[in-house]
């Protein structure tokens, strides 16, 4: 494998763990009716600010993976991949 491919997968894994990681931090905060539980008001405060830095952090690793598979003229397949990713993974739900 190319140096430039494992760039790409390594970017693209480092994403989908911080979404991951994301998603489950949110779920455990949630009870039986889907309110988020919170302590304090100090306490909710860090916790969207570490989910914040968490969803950047897949952000910028879904954009260097695409960004390296543009630059590399890697297979579309790639490319299709880190969209995915980005795109679907990386919503943001917001109960009204």
């Amino acid at each position: 494998m190319s140096e430039v491919l494992v760039g790409i997968l390594t970017c693209l894994a480092v994403a989908l763990v911080a979404l991951l990681w994301r998603n489950k931090r949110r779920f455990d905060r949630t009870n039986e009716h889907g309110v988020q539980q919170h302590e304090t008001y100090a306490g909710k405060l860090r916790a969207e600010g570490f989910d914040a830095i968490l969803l950047g952090v897949a952000y910028i690793g879904a954009i260097l993976a695409v960004g390296l598979a543009i630059a590399a003229d890697e297979t579309i397949l790639l490319f299709a991949l880190a969209i995915v990713i980005f795109m679907g993974w990386a919503r943001v739900r917001r109960p009204n």
